[in-house]
């Protein structure tokens, strides 16, 4: 049988087709079914996932998450004195985190990687595995007391000498344009409660962008802005009966932005001594639009859905 060129040609196209079809269908088939990603879940029912629209293909998908965990056990070799007891001093070192891997249908997220790593370990980096494991491997005894030490497999038990160091990172809040993450560190010394400081990275999920403090409020405003929080911390005060919250000199380190404002995080103690823990001061979006920058103004009137995510661990 002879084959013509143009018969030839038409074959060579068909096996052309059908080997694309059958590469789209192996990569949608690889997506699904990649690593230990699953989709964010909304606190108000875990069975649904929440859906944001991805604006990069006009196409509503869920943002996937993996959780990470990483930890180091240590003790020391020699003994500590506390109250007049001697014993062996011990680290334990501890990380969790739910790590954005795909963000309104994109999964390149180098920026938002090295800003959590910044925010989770003091540095910025892409590689947050590496960060992490670095980070659990170099203990932090009572006191900030250097030791010479030794790993050991277990969790130590809770005693005078012992010392422990957990940062979670975690999703908080998500809308259509914002993804807002959070960072905790808490530390526990010897038998005292433990003390949690809070740290965020905003992600603008349309521009596939992370916010920093001067794109969403204007610099050169900050005096103007304290006269609106300590406002708002003199109405706390008229709810309290007790002790009250001391008015402020300087803005927080921290703010979350979140559904209709902005909470502003203040550390332990920075409102006076009825503060004892983290107090977020909240502060209402009509209340911010003169400080707010214009971009910014955009995203809060283009913005909806907001949820509050249910944490994993």
């Amino acid at each position: 049988m002879t084959v013509t060129k143009r018969g030839m040609l038409k074959v060579i196209i068909i096996l052309v087709i059908l080997n694309v079809v059958a590469g789209l269908w192996y990569v949608s088939l690889c997506i699904e079914n990649s690593g230990e990603s699953y989709d964010m879940w909304l606190e108000e029912n875990i069975n649904i996932p929440a859906t944001m629209a991805d604006t990069v293909a006009d196409v509503s998908q869920p943002d996937t998450f993996d959780i990470v965990t990483d930890k180091g056990f240590f003790q020391a070799k020699r003994h500590a004195s506390v109250d007049g007891e001697r014993g062996y001093p011990t680290s334990s070192m501890v990380v969790k985190a739910n790590l954005p891997r795909c963000v309104n249908g994109s999964d390149s997220l180098d920026l938002l990687i090295e800003a959590l790593t910044e925010k989770a370990f003091g540095h910025a980096s892409v590689r947050f595995d590496d960060a992490m494991h670095h980070f659990v491997k170099h203990p932090v005894f009572m006191d900030g007391d250097s030791f010479s030490h030794y790993e050991i497999d277990a969790a130590p038990g809770v005693s005078e000498f012992s010392a422990s160091t957990e940062v979670l990172v975690y999703p908080l809040f998500n809308s259509d344009r914002l993804l807002v993450m959070e960072i905790v560190h808490r530390t526990t010394e010897g038998k005292h409660s433990s003390v949690s400081i809070s740290s965020y990275v905003h992600y603008d999920r349309m521009v596939q962008r992370v916010l920093s403090r001067s794109d969403i409020l204007m610099p050169g405003k900050d005096r103007e802005l304290l006269s609106v929080i300590n406002e708002c911390i003199s109405s706390m005060n008229s709810e309290k009966s007790e002790s009250q919250y001391f008015s402020v000199s300087k803005l927080p380190a921290e703010m979350r932005v979140k559904d209709g404002g902005i909470e502003f995080v203040f550390a332990p103690g920075e409102l006076g001594p009825s503060s004892p823990r983290e107090l977020a001061v909240f502060v209402s979006n009509d209340k911010l639009e003169d400080f707010f920058t214009e971009s910014f103004k955009e995203l809060v009137e283009g913005n909806s859905n907001w949820t509050t995510l249910k944490r994993p661990f």
